[in-house]
């Protein structure tokens, strides 16, 4: 396709690796370029490609400057590929380089954020910059209340546009409801307790197990808290009913969730989780934590699938024992998690959403903005380590926890 036949270039950072904001990328880019947009992700230094691993990328992601540790080199690698690919909308996401070099962009790139997930990090990498700032993207109804209240937004400057998910690849389901015999049970995703509370895994299966359900957990998925979590399970006895596949490429994904039944989520934090679109486009019956704004904006308590107080292991072993017992809400249930995909959160829905802020961005004039000289070039001083960096993690769990609890009804 000629350049002049696209509708614009969006350049959206990201080092593809294992997880759901490059699932994110892979959805929101087919979904777009299917509406004459090109899209690609970039990503630029050592740093990135040390963490990139490009099964997860596709024809069109950018590894720029590999080698390169400097961040002049890195900015300015960044900015001569902006000009040569004649990209019209920057989307920096984390990448803490391409956001440095924000200030430095041609007045006539847009400069766009989505804030992909709720913690403090993330709001600020998506509201840098706000003399640059065309438009900030929520994805979840929380956000839509906490950026303008907490991080200055103004709502000429927010759209909402929750994540879609393409539903083909999960359409081949071949195994029908399990009527008798063990529920199958699945987690999938990165295995680290801080956001994604993996090691509350165990106690919930140890439930399950004491209230006579018979089942079987696949475990999907890669992190820092495998070993952890590996350890926990033997303790626990549960040693032959768990089964930890480890990283899975994502044309494998399909295949395992339609074997399951249930979904479990226990996160602590999410922004609007990938790995939950597939679940439940896939059948399956969703079991997570009630995140205010987050899940409860996907899942229909009761219909589509179960919440459970963040945390409360018992409240989640009660919704397993329940299914079990119960096939047919169990069939009912993963029909509606389906639906509700389809109706909801669809790739069209989501390109469509995007398309139209796309060109409705790109039919304004410019912000007016004079660009800074390389030689003025500073790393974001808001993305520096703080204290928090230095607080335990366990203590960092319990006062997430806590604060969740404590605001459920705020938020």
């Amino acid at each position: 396709m000629a350049r002049n036949s696209y509708k614009g270039v969006i350049a959206y950072g990201l080092a593809p690796h294992e997880g759901g904001t490059t699932t994110v990328y892979r959805n929101f880019a087919r979904g777009l370029r299917a509406l004459g947009w090109k899209v690609a992700s970039v990503a630029v230094g050592k740093d990135a490609a040390h963490g990139c691993d490009p099964r997860f990328g596709d024809e069109f992601s950018e590894m720029l400057a590999p080698e390169e540790t400097s961040l002049s080199g890195q900015v300015e690698a960044f900015l001569t590929w902006v000009e040569q690919e004649a990209v019209d909308i920057v989307i920096p996401n984390c990448e803490a380089n391409i956001i440095a070099a924000v200030p430095h962009l041609p007045s006539r790139v847009r400069y766009l954020t989505i804030c992909h997930t709720v913690v403090r990090s993330a709001y600020l990498s998506s509201t840098l910059h706000p003399d640059r700032l065309s438009q900030v993207v929520a994805i979840n109804q929380r956000q839509m209340k906490e950026l303008p209240q907490r991080w200055g937004v103004t709502q000429e400057r927010l759209r909402l546009i929750p994540h879609g998910i393409d539903t083909e690849p999960f359409d081949q389901r071949q195994v029908i409801k399990n009527k008798t015999g063990p529920l199958r049970l699945i987690f999938l995703g990165r295995l680290d307790d801080m956001d994604k509370g993996v090691l509350w895994l165990p106690d919930i299966l140890k439930g399950a197990e004491s209230r006579r359900t018979e089942f079987i957990c696949d475990i999907v998925g890669s992190g820092p808290d495998r070993e952890k979590l590996q350890a926990a399970m033997s303790r626990n006895g549960l040693s032959e009913k768990v089964r930890f596949h480890g990283q899975k490429p994502p044309g494998d994904i399909p295949k395992l969730l339609s074997q399951a039944d249930i979904f479990l989520m226990p996160s602590r934090f999410e922004g609007v989780p990938m790995s939950l679109l597939e679940a439940m486009s896939a059948w399956c019956v969703p079991v997570a934590s009630k995140l205010h704004g987050i899940t409860d904006m996907i899942v229909e308590e009761g219909v589509s699938g179960f919440l459970c107080p963040m945390g409360k292991t018992g409240a989640f072993t009660e919704k397993i024992a329940f299914l079990h017992q119960n096939r047919y809400r169990l069939a009912e249930m993963s029909a509606a998690a389906r639906r509700r995909v389809t109706d909801r959160f669809s790739l069209e829905r989501m390109a469509a959403d995007y398309d139209r802020l796309f060109t409705e961005t790109l039919a304004c004039a410019p912000l007016p903005y004079t660009p800074r000289p390389l030689k003025q070039l500073q790393y974001p001083k808001e993305l520096l380590p703080t204290w928090r960096t230095w607080v335990p993690q366990p203590l960092k769990n319990l006062a997430r926890t806590w604060v969740y609890r404590a605001c459920r009804r705020m938020i």
